[in-house]
């Protein structure tokens, strides 16, 4: 290391030695570090705003966080309607509504098709997108066919 008269600080020199870099644990330390970040991402722990856990253990889930879980509860029952069998026009129904007590569980949350849905709520009129009704697509509803 060079001092500000040009001539070298051995000191320095001798206390901070030059180390060969190895590029497998270079490799290793930024593989660690990519799975810690995408294990936060999974487990929603950087998105503290979007998920929240009520004392009782319910959740809330708002945003990106709520539609993860909607895609989650939709492979859980393989894009198919429990009640009824059909794969066209899913929805997520929340089995205990919303309005009595929020959780976004997966236990409380199961795939109807829209036929199902709007059994299990009789007073709310049926939905229906008008965005593409010539197939029947919506973006809050998932078509599979």
């Amino acid at each position: 290391m060079a001092t500000k008269n040009g001539t070298t600080d051995r000191a320095v020199e001798n206390r901070f030695p030059p180390q060969e870099i190895d590029p497998k644990e270079i490799a290793g330390e930024v593989l660690r570090v990519v799975r810690e970040c995408c294990s936060a991402i999974r487990n929603h722990t950087a998105h503290a705003y979007h998920r929240q856990v009520l004392p009782d253990g319910r959740e809330i889930l708002r945003g990106s966080i709520y539609r993860g879980r909607r895609l989650d509860v939709l492979e859980r029952d393989q894009y198919t309607c429990v009640r009824c069998g059909s794969r066209s026009e899913l929805e997520v129904h929340h089995i205990v509504e919303r309005g009595v007590a929020r959780d976004d569980r997966m236990q409380n949350l199961e795939t109807l098709c829209a036929g199902c849905h709007d059994v299990e709520h009789p007073e709310r009129i049926p939905r229906r997108c008008s965005a593409d009704r010539s197939r029947g697509l919506c973006a809050w509803r998932t078509d599979t066919a």
